[in-house]
């Protein structure tokens, strides 16, 4: 766009509305604006700051904090949930990298996205997360969203890890389908960590291959190991991380 046309857009009336909480967002104009198209904001200033973002020390499988656990519960810079799924022979997922922690914001986000479908709220991570996209873009992952059931798709009416992935532009190949439709919502942690293989890979050559594994919420772990499992041993996956938008 050129320099005129953004003077003049300087003078135009813009509303900008937040994805979350429908208030205007506040404009402010600085020389940016003059020279560069302004991008359109998805989040007001309040909203921004109820996210709790990942940083600091964190554990170098999961993708979770450190700094609130007491020492006792982590070790040589991974937790003791990692640590267990290492010592039971069941690690299999090389790495998450979760974005944000599922704080009482976030819950209700994400269950506004999955169980009242409010599906433009995906529209706010991609921006948040930008430099996460382009380091799993650069180094050329092939991105796998993990399914639901067919049950939970017709439910829902989308996939919440399918939309994610779109919503952050990965293209997306479906190597995985679920063979089973209990809720994991619905199941306590020991319950979770006990299920048995929930996935059938689906024909598709990834011998050799990176991938990413897309889902909304890390937990216990037991999804993503299921799927990592799966995709390294029948499919021959070299390296299976993942991206979440939020570590439990």
């Amino acid at each position: 766009m050129s320099f005129l046309k953004n003077l003049e857009n300087l003078f135009e009336t813009k509303v900008d509305k937040c994805l979350v909480c429908n208030n205007q967002i506040e404009s402010t104009f600085g020389w940016f604006d003059i020279f560069c198209e302004r991008p359109i904001r998805k989040l007001c200033l309040k909203c921004e700051k109820k996210f709790s973002k990942i940083f600091g020390d964190i554990c170098r499988t999961c993708g979770r904090e450190l700094r609130h656990l007491s020492i006792e519960y982590y070790q040589d810079g991974k937790c003791m949930d990692c640590i267990r799924w290492e010592k039971n022979n069941q690690q299999f997922l090389d790495r998450n990298t979760a974005i944000f922690n599922y704080n009482d914001f976030m819950k209700e986000i994400i269950s506004r996205i999955k169980y009242r479908g409010d599906y433009k709220l995906m529209g706010i991570f991609n921006d948040l997360i930008v430099e996460k996209i382009d380091f799993f873009k650069k180094e050329e992952f092939i991105a796998i969203p993990i399914p639901l059931s067919e049950e939970r798709h017709i439910e829902r009416g989308f996939n919440q890890a399918e939309a994610f992935g779109k919503a952050c532009g990965f293209h997306m190949i479906h190597a995985l389908s679920r063979i089973h439709s209990e809720k994991q919502s619905k199941k306590s942690r020991s319950e979770r960590l006990k299920t048995d293989q929930v996935f059938r890979l689906e024909s598709l050559n990834l011998a050799g291959k990176k991938i990413l594994l897309i889902d909304d919420i890390y937990t216990t772990g037991t999804t993503l190991q299921h799927a990592s499992r799966i995709l390294k041993v029948q499919g021959g996956a070299r390296e299976v991380h993942s991206l979440t938008i939020a570590r439990s």
